[in-house]
């Protein structure tokens, strides 16, 4: 199997090419990158670009897109001529309305596209699904917040894509829509903006689902680092540290507490990237429409917001 990574960025070379690796069915993996990388430090990864393309025999068995968020949908546009399937870093876009567009469904026909939400293939993530399905579960509450970046960073640039919500909030409203779907019922939610920036840092919102379960998700950047999962039942809480990024060889575990109690229930190490790139390749269905049909419902929820808040 060979597979073509778009974009040489912090994210790629710390997470992608190293969970490729580990990959045995995989035995060419091709780099585009606008970074300037050396071919010696990219271990047996070729570097590549968009000319060299046209040259290709086959297809590749899996397209990788990890750059800036306003460039995602350009790149796809401009490769997917050449492989059935792809994975394509959050946000998918931060043009939202582009990608709303209902014209725009043609780009994706029979092709399997996934936004990357390699939190949801770990293990740690199928014991909440388990908790959720085997007890009687009251309230969820979800955060994902990170210190203050580079003030470089692309992060803090509108038209690089960056926004909060769009980079830390996707993560825990992701979480919500996947395991409630649509069953849910907006209360409340705020999102609070750098006029000078001209961008979102951070915001809430506050749910309930058709069975009566509360949902609280929050976000933001410039906070302390926060990156977990608290699900509340009649007897206990139970707490899941580090639900959606992992630091690299941390072994996965949750707390099950109440007042008579604290205990721990390790999971073990895993690479969630290696998993869900793992999936993708064995994948046989390449018609990805109802995948990009629950992306576009979760965006026109974030869009919505974004258009009811004043920056």
């Amino acid at each position: 199997m060979k597979v073509l990574i778009v974009g040489g960025g912090a994210h790629t070379l710390r997470r992608i090419i190293p969970a490729l690796l580990k990959i045995n069915l995989i035995n060419e993996i091709y780099l585009i990158s606008e970074r300037k990388l050396d071919q010696s430090d990219l271990n047996k990864v070729k570097l590549f670009n968009y000319s060299q393309l046209k040259n290709i025999e086959d297809k590749f068995d899996l397209i990788l897109i990890s750059n800036f968020p306003s460039k995602h949908i350009e790149i796809y546009e401009n490769v997917k001529n050449f492989s059935n399937k792809f994975i394509i870093e959050k946000p998918i876009t931060n043009r939202l309305q582009q990608f709303l567009n209902n014209d725009f469904n043609s780009i994706f026909k029979e092709k399997l596209v996934y936004e990357s939400n390699a939190f949801m293939h770990h293990p740690l993530y199928q014991e909440v699904k388990n908790i959720l399905n085997q007890t009687e579960v009251l309230k969820i509450v979800s955060t994902f917040t990170i210190p203050q970046l580079d003030t470089d960073n692309f992060r803090y640039k509108k038209e690089l894509g960056g926004s909060s919500i769009l980079d830390q909030g996707v993560y825990p409203i992701s979480l919500m829509l996947d395991l409630f779907e649509q069953d849910i019922e907006i209360e409340d939610y705020k999102i609070s903006t750098n006029k000078k920036l001209n961008i979102d840092m951070e915001g809430y919102l506050i749910a309930k689902t058709g069975a009566g379960i509360e949902i609280k998700l929050s976000w933001g950047v410039n906070k302390e680092y926060k990156n977990e999962l608290k699900i509340y039942n009649k007897k206990s809480e139970i707490y899941f540290p580090f639900i959606f990024s992992k630091p690299e060889n941390h072994i996965s575990s949750y707390f099950k507490k109440n007042e008579k109690y604290n205990k721990e229930f390790s999971i073990g190490n895993f690479d969630q990237f290696q998993i869900m790139y793992e999936k993708v390749l064995s994948e046989t269905d390449t018609n990805s429409l109802f995948e990009i049909k629950k992306l576009k419902y979760k965006y026109s929820l974030i869009k919505n917001m974004l258009d009811n808040t004043s920056i």
